[in-house]
């Protein structure tokens, strides 16, 4: 009795250890749940490129996103269930398959790139011929502590080899702000930052990220991410910049102010203007052929300006009248000399234009005790907006999303 005993206790050693390898080696599921915009002409999926590395075989598998109707306005919630080699980890991307006719498409096209790259997806392709769109899911999605080569870091569609089997949703928050307030570096002097609230009244700090500096049109996108679990209920928060040092807080807030209004009508009323003075400078001056060393210079503007000019034109951003009258006068002009003055107009007429391309995402909202500027967004970010918080809920209005985000 005790040797089939014996013999029934290996057996059955061995078959937990053949099944544990078994289980191992075998395929099992993971998930993952991204914030995207809501359209309704969008199909959201998944190209399963291959198990492991590059020397897999392709299998190239497409794979639909199920949605989930968020309760945040104008965001959708989509999850999807992956089958995979834990030992392989596997390649993918994602893409946004727009179905609509070519021109409807294309009219769709440039907005949902706009608010996806609002919610962090700053990797947006252009748009295929077969209307699909491929991104990289953001930075901060990669999961696992498995790192492989610091060059396949880079890439991040990329699932690593782990047991690992969600990867949460993120809330990001991309956003574009002034970089310089005369002659005060924001990012030297000021940081910007998320400060979300809890049901205990507990404060926690997200700080944003430079992603990229603009150096020539005064603007710099920067990123912050807040991973969400079920211990949000919902998030709630306010934004915002904190002097570093001992810089006046009133002085910066003024010149934020004047930075990002974005009054359109009164910028095109000043352009018209200036370039009416500008026109008659050149015409009272075409008499005076006087060599200049300033002469070159001039020349140099006058034919910028009248590039950018024809460039804008079809625009329609001002009346073409203005346009073309001024465009006549700089044309006659340019086989004479002129006065410095007018080279400075010049450059005037075109630092009115450049402000005109300037478009935040911010404008401030008010100075508290602590000297900070709370920041407000111009644009729908897809929160809610209740006296003077932010809100998002992690969860959906059905499907039980809610039950699998636990607090990490």
């Amino acid at each position: 009795m005790d040797k089939i005993l014996s013999i029934v206790a290996n057996f059955l050693t061995a078959g937990g250890i053949l099944g544990f390898i078994y289980w191992w080696t075998n395929k099992r599921y993971v998930r993952l749940y991204l914030r995207v915009p809501q359209y309704a002409g969008v199909k959201w999926k998944m190209l399963y490129i291959r198990d492991g590395g590059e020397v897999s075989n392709i299998e190239n598998k497409e794979l639909k996103f199920k949605k989930y109707k968020s309760k945040n306005p104008g965001e959708t919630i989509i999850g999807i269930k992956v089958k995979i080699n834990p030992r392989l980890g596997f390649q993918f991307k994602c893409f946004a398959e727009l179905t609509g006719t070519d021109r409807q498409n294309k009219a769709i096209y440039p907005e949902l790139k706009s608010k996806m790259m609002q919610m962090g997806f700053n990797h947006v392709e252009g748009m295929a011929y077969d209307g699909k769109v491929w991104f990289l899911v953001p930075e901060e999605y990669k999961i696992g502590t498995i790192k492989a080569s610091p060059v396949e870091n880079i890439i991040n569609n990329i699932w690593y080899p782990t047991l690992s089997k969600v990867i949460y949703p993120y809330v990001s928050i991309s956003t574009r702000v002034p970089l310089m307030a005369g002659e005060t570096d924001l990012f030297t002097n000021m940081e910007y930052y998320i400060e979300s609230y809890n049901n205990k009244a507990e404060k926690q700090r997200y700080y944003f990220d430079v992603v990229k500096r603009k150096e020539m049109e005064n603007c710099a996108l920067i990123k912050a991410s807040i991973k969400i679990t079920s211990e949000f209920k919902p998030l709630q928060f306010k934004v915002f910049m904190h002097p570093r040092s001992s810089v006046d807080s009133k002085w910066i807030f003024d010149q934020l102010q004047f930075i990002t209004d974005n009054k359109k009508e009164d910028l095109k009323g000043k352009l018209s203007q200036e370039l009416q003075e500008f026109s008659l400078g050149l015409k009272n001056n075409k008499k005076k052929r006087t060599i200049s060393k300033d002469e070159e210079d001039l020349v140099s503007e006058i034919k910028t300006l009248r590039h950018q000019l024809h460039e804008r034109k079809q625009m329609g951003f001002i009346e073409d009248e203005a346009i073309r009258f001024a465009d006549i006068e700089m044309k006659n002009y340019l086989e004479v000399n002129s006065k410095k003055s007018l080279i400075e107009q010049a450059r005037i007429i075109q630092e009115i234009m450049q402000a005109l391309d300037f478009e935040y995402n911010i404008e401030p909202e008010n100075i508290d005790n602590e000297g900070r500027i709370e920041i407000s967004f111009v644009e729908n970010f897809c929160f809610r907006r209740e006296k003077g918080y932010y809100y998002w809920e992690p969860g959906i209005k059905k499907g039980g999303l809610l039950n699998k985000l636990k607090p990490a």
